[in-house]
């Protein structure tokens, strides 16, 4: 649902490093992730972007890679995985050398889900923020598919 969230905003998708559009998941993938299709189905999706915990920003500019795989988000659907910033969970775009492929299945059948996007941050913010990560402190990581205790 963010990989559709975030392909629906071409600009918000590598714009500074890759130009061309990414494609979203499949709409009976989608279905399956919405809770508006079966729960589960035979197809995977294979995202064009790896998530990142904001802590993987350690500087200004810097785009999470490989080297960053303590704060690769596992895709779990566990958002505890993500660290709060400020409040909010937040995760960074990055690249990973390894193209994971996502099942789409759901883990309970009766959660209806969605992601919107709440708005786009003007330049200014994304560098502020940016600027923020790379002070802060980082954080132990998480346990997979929990989160921290």
């Amino acid at each position: 649902l963010v990989h559709a969230a975030l392909c629906a905003v071409p600009r918000s998708l590598f714009k500074w490093s890759r130009p061309v559009a990414s494609p979203p998941p499949p709409t009976h993938v989608l279905a399956v992730a919405q809770g508006s299709g079966p729960q589960q189905i035979d197809a995977t999706y294979v995202p064009p972007f790896t998530l990142f915990r904001w802590s993987a920003i350690t500087r200004l500019g810097y785009i999470p890679t490989n080297e960053d795989y303590q704060e690769w988000y596992s895709n779990s659907a566990v958002p505890a995985e993500l660290a709060r910033f400020n409040g909010r969970r937040i995760a960074v775009l990055g690249t990973f050398g390894i193209k994971m492929q996502l099942g789409a299945a759901r883990e309970f059948g009766a959660l209806k889900a969605r992601v919107t996007l709440e708005r786009e941050l003007e330049q200014r913010h994304v560098i502020e923020l940016l600027r923020a990560f790379s002070a802060a402190p980082r954080l132990e990581h998480p346990i997979a598919g929990v989160g921290w205790r």
